[in-house]
């Protein structure tokens, strides 16, 4: 309890003599043998044992008083539309083998759905697949959450070279690799559900793995075993074809998720914005060594008969200037001189000042600066926007992540702690300080 609600029983007085090593451990020692942990359980941090001398739940406790009410669930998650159609679900997938749930981006199926097996049949053991390590890490630790659980109870996971789950452990995520190894080892015995998200990303072990659960739900009914319910997720999955792959008892459930408004701004907006200039001497200026090589390479691949990447830039001054024309000056001498087939770092770095700096933050005070300075007017500052920020910074490559956190680290503007990377060559630990 106190390592889940540590801000209702620490005190701000500390003994003393807290600084004192051979007092420190006395002092633990007279807390533990008062019996307090009998009331309130064992989950009690370090720094968190010297406060309950002077808090008042344990004077209650040494006076006799009832031991404290459990800790209140987590927060209840906000209404996802998946929850309107719960019973359409769960009847489903009662009644079918293969259930195929097509629910839209923010529907809430990918940490809800397995949440309401779970609550529904208290015998289910799952096993949910995904395609990434980081998914099944992040899934699991807010069901686990919203269950009031730490992860590895009733939920865990299993990834390659980690995991976090016991006996009692009933919902376990899973990369697709973990799955497939465990399909080696002894057919998922015991597992009543298995649960494959992101069915869309269609990678080799991805369709292995659709390939062998259709088999192994053969198998099970043939043998006259407990049936293995599959549940196939995608918020963009043709359902017919894989309706057809599995045949008879494969169903689709459908419903909406819940959409944001979106405000497009292209790398236009972005140069005039910034006000950005390319750097002669970088390498994404078109002038650059490094650019040159760059073309040669892609020259090399035409000649060979590879694919070309596509342009979005028209390289001919006359085709540029035709099709930015209404744009200032700056914005298409930028365009002229940038290698689109490289990641402007320059300009990367100084949309995250402009959104986290000049906006404070705040999308509707970001989409609003752009509305005006884009349209010619005048306006002041926005005002930042109130509580934290987070800014997502999409590159391709883990190189190019480095070059936009070493060039974010060095213009002085932004915490350096707080400038994270995030990829899946990452350990686990790393990646969850994102969150």
């Amino acid at each position: 309890m106190l390592e889940r609600f540590p801000d209702r029983l620490l005190e701000a007085h500390l003994p003393p003599y807290w600084s004192d090593a051979q007092a420190a451990y006395r002092y633990q020692h007279a807390v533990a043998k008062s019996g307090i942990f009998d009331h309130v359980g064992t989950l009690v941090r370090p720094n968190a044992v010297r406060a309950l001398f002077h808090g008042p739940t344990f004077h209650a406790l040494r006076a006799g008083a009832a031991p404290p009410p459990p800790p209140p669930p987590a927060a209840a998650a906000a209404a996802l539309p998946i929850d309107a159609h719960r019973d359409e679900i769960l009847r489903t997938i009662r009644e079918n083998r293969v259930t195929i749930i097509c629910g839209e981006t923010g529907c809430g199926k990918s940490s809800r759905l397995p949440l309401m097996l779970l609550e529904a049949d208290k015998k289910a053991k799952m096993f949910v697949s995904q395609p990434r390590r980081i998914a099944a890490i992040g899934v699991a630790d807010r069901i686990a959450a919203e269950r009031g659980e730490t992860v590895g109870e009733v939920v865990g996971y299993a990834i390659r070279g980690e995991a976090r789950a016991c006996e009692r452990t009933a919902l376990l995520f899973n990369t697709t690799g973990v799955c497939l190894r465990r399909l080696q080892e002894d057919g998922l015995a015991g597992v009543t559900h298995v649960v494959v998200d992101e069915v869309h990303e269609r990678t080799l072990e991805a369709d292995f793995l659709l390939l062998a659960l259709r088999e192994l739900v053969r198998l099970r009914n043939a043998r006259g075993e407990p049936p293995l319910k599959i549940l196939l997720m995608s918020a963009t999955m043709p359902g017919e074809a894989v309706r057809g792959y599995f045949g008879q008892g494969c169903v689709t459930v459908k419903f909406p998720g819940r959409a944001f408004p979106v405000e497009p701004l292209f790398l236009e907006h972005a140069l005039a914005l910034t006000r950005h200039v390319v750097r002669g001497g970088a390498d994404w200026h078109r002038s650059s060594q490094a650019s040159e090589r760059r073309a040669k390479r892609l020259a090399d691949m035409s000649r060979d008969g590879g694919r070309m990447p596509l342009s979005v830039v028209p390289r001919d001054p006359r085709e540029l200037a035709a099709r930015f024309g209404a744009w200032p000056p700056s914005v298409l001498r930028a365009l002229e001189d940038a290698d689109e087939a490289c990641l402007n770092v320059d300009l990367v770095c100084e949309l995250v000042d402009w959104f986290a700096v000049r906006c404070g933050g705040d999308v509707d005070a970001a989409v609003a600066d752009a509305r005006a300075r884009l349209g010619g007017a005048s306006r002041d500052a926005p005002a930042p926007g109130g509580g934290g920020l987070a800014v997502l910074v999409f590159v391709v490559g883990v190189k190019e992540i480095e070059d936009v956190l070493t060039a974010l680290r060095a213009s002085g503007r932004f915490d350096p702690r707080w400038l994270l990377p995030l990829h899946g060559a990452l350990p686990p630990d790393e990646q969850r300080r994102v969150f």
